[in-house]
């Protein structure tokens, strides 16, 4: 038997991993994307398309009325992260 706390907790760990998995598949496509590019494979492409994928999910966290600060992973957290590997591939762009 489970209880209520152990399912919620259940239910957001799965929600989780969700978010995870979608930041893991549009990592890869933006490394993708950034390799059919002229130039070949850059980081500053790849950051772009990072950028991109940031705004589109704190689009779509607006259009669902999420909270900025909720008690499980939110389209947020996921614009979050994209933003936050966006700057550090830009920034490892510039040092070298």
């Amino acid at each position: 038997m489970t209880t209520p706390d152990r399912a919620r907790r259940e239910n957001m760990d799965a929600a989780a991993k969700e978010h995870v998995g979608r930041f893991c598949i549009k990592a890869a496509i933006s490394v993708l994307i950034a390799l059919f590019q002229k130039n070949g494979l850059g980081l500053d492409a790849v950051a772009f398309w990072l950028a991109l994928y940031a705004v589109f999910a704190a689009g779509y966290a607006v259009a669902r009325g999420e909270h900025i600060i909720a008690r499980t992973t939110t389209y947020w957290d996921e614009a979050m992260w994209l933003a936050a590997a966006a700057l550090m591939l830009r920034l490892a762009h510039q040092a070298f």
